[in-house]
C-alpha cells in the first residue's frame, strides 16, 4: 500500500519521519518502564512494612485509651458509660451535651473530663475511618464520625481482668471483625491494660478464652456487657482506591503526555523537511 506524505512531504520522508516518530515512543517507553516496573514490584512490601507499622500504633494507642480510661475511673469510680456523662459535667462545668450511645460518645466524655490531651490515641485502621484532625475544643469538633476506629465493650467496671475493652477493627453492627485490614488480626485491648493483637477466626469473630464472644456473660461475671461501636464516615474515593502507588501512577501519566508530545512533535517538524 503506497504511503500518503503529508503536504509539502515527499513519500521518503514521510516515510522516515514515522518511523523516526516510532523510534522515539520505543526509546521512550525502554526508559521510563524500568522504573515503572520497579516501582509495582515494590508496592506489595511498602504496604506490609506500611500495615505493620499501623498495627504497632494501634496496639500502642488502645494501651492509651486503657490508660485514659483507667484515670477516668479512678476519678469518677467506674468506666464512662451513660451514668457517669452527667457525673463529668458537674464535675467540670462542661456544656457538651455527653451521652454514651457510641464509641466516640463514650471517649468524648474522656476528652471533657481531661484525662487526654490529643485525640490522636483514637485513630485506627477500619473501613470509614480517618486520621483525626487534632481539634477537641469544641464539642462539634471533638471526634467527629471517622476519628475513631476502635469500639468500646461497655461493662462492669471490675472484675475479670482478661476481658476485652477496646477492640479494633470491628464491623459496625457486628461482632466480626475486619479480616482484611490486618491480615486475619484483631487488637485487643484487655482489662489489665495489656493490648494484644489475636488470631481471629475465618468468619472474622473473635476467639477469646474458651472460645467465647466478646460479650459471653461467663468472660463478663454473668453481667451483661454492650458494644459500642465508633461512629463511621463513608469511605472516600481515595480510601477505597488508596492501594495504588501515587509514583507509579504519576509516571504512567507523565508517559502518556510525553508520548504524545513526541509524536506531535515529529508531524509538524520531520527530519529532512
Amino acid at each position: 500500500m503506497p504511503t500518503i506524505s503529508p503536504p509539502g512531504l515527499t513519500p521518503k520522508q514521510a516515510k522516515l519521519a514515522k518511523l523516526n516518530r516510532r523510534l522515539a515512543v520505543g526509546s521512550l517507553l525502554l526508559l521510563i518502564l524500568p522504573f515503572v516496573a520497579m516501582e509495582l514490584t515494590s508496592i506489595p512490601s511498602r504496604q506490609r512494612h506500611a500495615q505493620l507499622q499501623a498495627l504497632e500504633n494501634t496496639l500502642a494507642n488502645g494501651r492509651r485509651i486503657w490508660f485514659a480510661l483507667e484515670k477516668f475511673r479512678k476519678t469518677y469510680g467506674r468506666y464512662p458509660d451513660a451514668t457517669t456523662a452527667a457525673m463529668v459535667k458537674e464535675r467540670t462545668g462542661s456544656t457538651w451535651n455527653l451521652k454514651a450511645d457510641t464509641a466516640n460518645d463514650v471517649f468524648r466524655q474522656l476528652i471533657a473530663a481531661g484525662v487526654v490531651d490529643s485525640e490522636l490515641i483514637f485513630q485506627a485502621l477500619g473501613q470509614g475511618m480517618h486520621k483525626p484532625d487534632g481539634r477537641m475544643k469544641a464539642e462539634a469538633e471533638a471526634l467527629q464520625p471517622g476519628e475513631c476506629g476502635f469500639a468500646y465493650i461497655d461493662g462492669p467496671s471490675s472484675g475479670n481482668t482478661g476481658r476485652p475493652m477496646v477492640v479494633a477493627p470491628l464491623i459496625h453492627g457486628t461482632h466480626r471483625f475486619d479480616r482484611s485490614i490486618w491480615d486475619g488480626l484483631a487488637v485487643v485491648v484487655r482489662g489489665d491494660g495489656s493490648a494484644v493483637h489475636n488470631r481471629l477466626r475465618p468468619d472474622g469473630t473473635w476467639s477469646g478464652p474458651d472460645g467465647l464472644d466478646l460479650c459471653d456473660p461467663i468472660l463478663w461475671d454473668g453481667q451483661t456487657a454492650v458494644v459500642k461501636w465508633p461512629d463511621s464516615r463513608r469511605p472516600s474515593w481515595f480510601q477505597r482506591y488508596g492501594g495504588w502507588s501515587i509514583t507509579a501512577s504519576v509516571t504512567v501519566i507523565v508517559v502518556g503526555f510525553l508520548t504524545i508530545y513526541i509524536a506531535r512533535k515529529h508531524r509538524k517538524f520531520p527530519p529532512g523537511a
